[in-house]
């Protein structure tokens, strides 16, 4: 169940960035097993902004 939840939580988060205007190049990775997201993007503010808001939606795996 934990596992669904974090997973729920890692699109809610892509969708968020999806919507973010001014995004270049966003490649996202979702390990589903660990609950672990990649990101990375041509643009370090909006990546900074972003990394923020994965640390707080995403629970971390106890």
């Amino acid at each position: 169940m934990q596992e669904w939840f974090s997973i729920h939580k890692s699109i809610k988060v892509i969708c968020h960035i999806n919507k973010t205007k001014g995004k270049n190049h966003i490649i996202i990775s979702i390990d589903a097993e660990k609950a672990v997201v990649f990101l990375s993007t041509n643009n370090k503010l909006s990546e900074r902004e972003m990394k923020k808001t994965i640390l707080f939606t995403i629970a971390s795996k106890e």
